[in-house]
């Protein structure tokens, strides 16, 4: 009894400690305003969300709204505009809280599943005070990350003791399995992302579960029967994925947010799913120049795409070969590889390339593999151990310096769109944002500068003509801002009523214009009459 008592103080204080840690990390950002980017979508102009939780707003919250299906997000932002009003503090302090509980949860299922504390810890520190978390714990919209992964990982939780009961026999399996499935159930009405929770949990089955393990510790495959019963047994899971793919793509088709296949060439979305691998990997040992926006570009096959693919193909057949050997190579790379398949580009969402609050679920699996490899290496000598101890604290203090510097960046709207633009000049999405941004302010110079910045980078871009005619108009350059509403009228034609209120407030310009036009015709008209009569009289 006293062991079990020992066991749960130390793991009291480990997440005691990984809370404390990640409070102070994140600190600054509870003083931090909204973001003028889908805040005001989820929050600021927001008239459901702002009336708090009431009946109506729990049949608003169960519809399509800004090109997706997640009800349990909604109700939550509607809980935090009850509680804290218009006070972005108490909705950072939520994010924070949640991402707190995500890695006091990603230890808990650690250590439950392979036994090793000190391995879950630095597992869980790791992904906890990593630059990538700052996106989804300092931008209030991005409350659906920590709260999918939140149920995510309180499904496996649960699915862990469900397997420990099964081993056993005992009739409590079953109740632990409904409270997997219905954890589930709960992280895909917060994002649809978890769509591959049901394959995370047959790699699990394999490392750290030993459920193709036999009885003398040996790894098999086990035969056919064996597959059947694993796979059977997540039948329940696949059919809320089903439920939870068809209606998302009912949310985005009627919002536009799918890029339809014709758009972007399959071979093209095989060179961004190449490139966004390589990029997220990359990012988790080189966490420098993080844009809250990636523009989506063109892409074509270059020496970067090559040597993206070449790594993918290297590293997994590396993870494969080893697969007995170093299991935890296997689960945690193909981990990363699968959480990564529904935001990879092959089903393209947005104007993105990749984005660094996708990488939330995903790097669980690297932290994971990252940990294990290195411990199970260097944690066998006093020597290795002390090496590996001086490591792990020179990058933990590495991340936690790139972390609170990230987090500055999260002040305001200006301060983050203007690191977008110095990380990637030609920024358009973070450029448009500018301008709307300083023209709400009068700055109609600078907003027609941003404007025709973004124009130039993406031409077809219809916001920043959209912006640009704003600009002048704020302005009272008519004749510059009709051009522009015109061609953002022809890119998208939901902007026509931009174009309906220039019309309202250059209504004196257009007046003066029509005038002078039909003084020139009559000018002309009399003008041509004085000539046929001085020819008739001569």
């Amino acid at each position: 009894m006293s062991e079990q008592l020992q066991a749960i103080r130390a793991k009291g204080l480990i997440c005691f400690g990984l809370g404390l840690v990640t409070l102070l990390l994140y600190f600054p950002a509870l003083r931090y305003d909204f973001i003028q980017f889908d805040d005001q979508q989820y929050v600021t102009e927001n008239p459901q969300v702002q009336a708090g939780l009431s009946i109506s707003g729990l049949r608003w919250a169960f519809g399509f709204h800004a090109g997706n299906w997640h009800p349990l997000t909604w109700l939550s932002h509607m809980l935090d505009y009850q509680w804290f009003g218009a006070n972005p503090a108490g909705h950072h302090w939520m994010n924070l809280g949640w991402h707190i509980a995500n890695a006091c949860l990603l230890f808990l299922v650690l250590r439950q599943m392979t036994g090793k504390l000190w391995f879950a810890t630095v597992a869980a520190l790791l992904f906890a005070v990593h630059p990538l978390r700052v996106e989804s714990v300092a931008w209030v919209a991005e409350r659906k990350d920590v709260l999918a992964t939140c149920f995510g990982l309180l499904t496996l939780l649960a699915y862990e003791r469900y397997v420990t009961e099964s081993k056993a026999q005992s009739p409590k399996s079953k109740v632990w399995y409904a409270v997997a499935l219905g954890w589930f159930a709960c992280g895909l009405m917060s994002k649809p992302m978890l769509v591959t929770w049901p394959c995370l949990m047959l790699l699990l089955d394999f490392w750290p579960l030993g459920r193709f393990t036999a009885a003398d510790g040996r790894w098999e495959m086990g035969d056919g029967k064996e597959w059947l019963a694993l796979g059977g047994e997540k039948i329940p899971f696949l059919i809320l994925v089903a439920a939870s793919c068809w209606i998302t793509v009912l949310a985005q088709a009627r919002e536009g947010s799918v890029a339809p296949v014709g758009d972007i060439p399959l071979q093209q979305r095989f060179f961004n799913a190449c490139l966004g691998y390589g990029w997220y990997a990359w990012k988790l040992i080189w966490p420098l120049d993080l844009s809250i926006i990636y523009p989506l570009f063109p892409q074509r096959a270059t020496e970067t795409t090559v040597l993206a693919l070449g790594f993918l193909l290297i590293v997994t057949g590396l993870c494969v070969r080893n697969l007995k050997r170093q299991p935890y190579l296997f689960t945690g790379w193909f981990w990363f590889l699968g959480t990564l398949v529904p935001v990879i580009g092959f089903v393209q969402v947005g104007m993105q390339s990749y984005a660094n609050r996708y990488s939330y679920f995903p790097y669980l699996g690297l932290s994971l593999a990252i940990t294990w490899l290195l411990g199970e290496r260097w944690g066998n000598s006093n020597t290795g151990r002390r090496i590996l101890a001086g490591a792990a604290m020179a990058v933990l203090i590495a991340c936690l310096a790139l972390t609170r510097q990230q987090v500055a960046f999260w002040k305001n709207s200006e301060t983050i769109f203007k690191e977008a633009v110095r990380v990637i000049p030609n920024n358009y999405v973070a450029l448009n944002n500018l301008a709307h941004l300083v023209s709400r302010k009068g700055q109609f110079d600078q907003a027609v500068e941003y404007s025709q910045q973004a124009i130039k980078a993406a031409p077809r871009f219809a916001e920043a003509w959209n912006n640009l005619g704003y600009a002048y108009l704020g302005k009272r350059q008519f004749d510059l801002a009709l051009p522009a509403f015109r061609a953002t009228v022809g890119l998208e034609r939901k902007n026509r009523r931009s174009l309906g209120e220039f019309f309202y407030r250059a209504g004196d310009w257009l007046g003066r214009r029509i005038q002078e036009r039909f003084a020139m015709c009559s000018s002309f008209k009399w003008a041509l009459a004085a000539a046929a009569l001085q020819s008739s009289q001569n």
